[in-house]
C-alpha cells in the first residue's frame, strides 16, 4: 500500500481536470523517483496509539532514518552491513568474559576485569556491562586501548573516503569518590597505554572527558595542539557512582577534512549535549586525515589512593570505507 490521506473526500470530481480532484486526494500516492524528502527532525516525534513514526534526525552531525515505536524508545536504522564497514562489541553482563568483537581487532585492558551483576536499581546495574578496576595507587588506570589505528577525518574528493560515526557507551563505577580522577572517552592516535595526564592536554584526540579540576564531563579535542575544553554543565556529572550511563556519538563525515560533530546522551535523565568542532586550520585544532585514530576508554585515580572504575557497555564504530 502506497501513502493516503488518513481522512477522505466525499465530494465527486468537477469538470476542471486541471485541478486535485476529490478522487486524486483519495488515491493512493506514490513518491517520484526523486524520492521522499525528509526534513531532519530536532526531536524525537512521539507516535500516536497504534502508530510508529519514521523520521530523519542528525546524531552528532550524521544524519539517518529513524523511527519511534510504540515503546517510546527511538531507534536509528542499521546502515547495509554488505556495504559499508561495521564493527562493534558488546558486554555480555554478569561475567568477567572479555567483550566479543566483530570487524575489529580486539582491544588491551588495564586494571582488572570485574563482572558487574544485574540488579533492578537504576537503568546502569539494569545494563549488561563488564567493568574494569584500577589498583589503588595512585596513579593507576583502568580501560581498553587499541594498538591499531584504522580510523581517520573525512578526505573530500571523488569519492570521499575516511570519516566514522562512533558510537561508546559507558558508566563510572568507582566504589567511593575519587577526588580529581581523570577519564578520557573517544578516539585518538595513540596506541599505547593510556598514562596519569589531564585529557584536556591530549593532541590528535576528540571525545568526552573528565578533568581534575571539574566535577562536569567535558569534550576535549586537539589535533597537533590541544583546545580548551568544552564544559558540558551540572546535567553531565563526571563521577557519580553507577548512577549514570553515557553515550557518546563521534561523527565525522568523509566530505570533510575538519570537522567532527559530537552527541553526549545521559541515557537515564534523557539531557543531551551536542555540537559540532570545526578546525579553522585542518590538523590543527582536530587531527589531520592522515593522521589514523582508534577509539579508546580510560579512566586514572590520579593522586588519590583509591580504585576508580569503569564500565564498559558497548563499542560501536563505521565507516563507508
Amino acid at each position: 500500500m502506497a501513502l493516503k490521506h488518513t481522512k477522505t473526500s466525499a465530494k465527486s470530481d468537477g469538470a476542471d481536470s486541471t485541478q486535485v480532484q476529490p478522487s486524486d486526494w483519495n488515491a493512493e500516492h506514490v513518491a517520484d523517483a526523486g524520492g521522499v524528502q525528509m526534513a531532519v527532525a530536532s526531536t524525537d516525534p512521539a507516535p500516536s496509539a497504534g502508530f510508529a513514526n519514521v523520521y530523519t534526525k542528525a546524531i552528532g552531525g550524521y544524519t539517518g532514518l529513524k523511527w519511534v515505536g510504540s515503546n517510546g524508545v527511538d531507534k536509528l536504522a542499521q546502515t547495509h552491513l554488505g556495504q559499508d564497514k561495521v564493527a562493534w562489541g558488546t558486554a555480555i553482563g554478569n561475567a568477567t568474559t572479555v567483550i566479543a568483537w566483530t570487524g575489529i581487532v580486539a582491544p588491551t585492558y588495564l586494571g582488572t576485569a570485574t563482572a558487574r551483576n544485574w540488579a533492578s536499581t537504576n537503568l546502569v546495574t539494569r545494563t549488561r556491562r563488564i567493568a574494569y578496576v584500577s589498583s589503588s595507587t595512585a596513579g593507576s588506570l583502568a580501560g581498553a586501548y587499541w594498538t591499531v589505528a584504522q580510523f581517520s577525518l573525512g578526505v573530500p574528493g571523488t569519492p570521499n573516503v575516511g570519516g566514522f560515526l562512533c558510537v561508546i557507551r559507558f558508566a563510572v563505577s568507582d566504589a567511593a569518590a575519587v577526588s580529581g580522577a581523570r577519564m578520557f572517552v573517544g578516539m585518538s592516535s595513540s596506541t599505547s597505554a593510556a598514562t596519569n595526564v589531564e585529557p584536556s592536554t591530549l593532541t590528535n584526540s576528540v571525545g568526552v572527558a573528565a578533568i581534575s579540576t571539574s566535577s562536569n564531563l567535558q569534550i576535549v579535542y586537539g589535533g597537533s595542539a590541544a583546545q580548551t575544553a568544552i564544559d558540558l554543565g551540572s546535567n553531565f556529572p563526571a563521577n557519580s557512582l553507577s548512577a549514570d550511563l553515557y553515550e557518546l556519538a563521534l561523527y565525522a563525515n568523509p566530505g570533510a577534512n575538519n570537522t567532527v560533530g559530537y552527541k553526549v546522551t545521559r541515557l537515564n535523565t534523557g539531557h543531551v549535549a551536542e555540537g559540532t568542532l570545526t578546525a579553522a586550520t585542518p590538523g590543527t585544532q582536530l587531527p589531520a586525515n592522515a593522521t589514523a585514530l582508534c577509539m579508546r576508554a580510560w579512566r586514572c585515580n590520579n593522586a588519590t589512593a583509591l580504585a576508580v572504575g569503569l564500565d564498559l557497555v558497548s563499542f560501536y564504530i563505521q565507516t563507508d570505507d
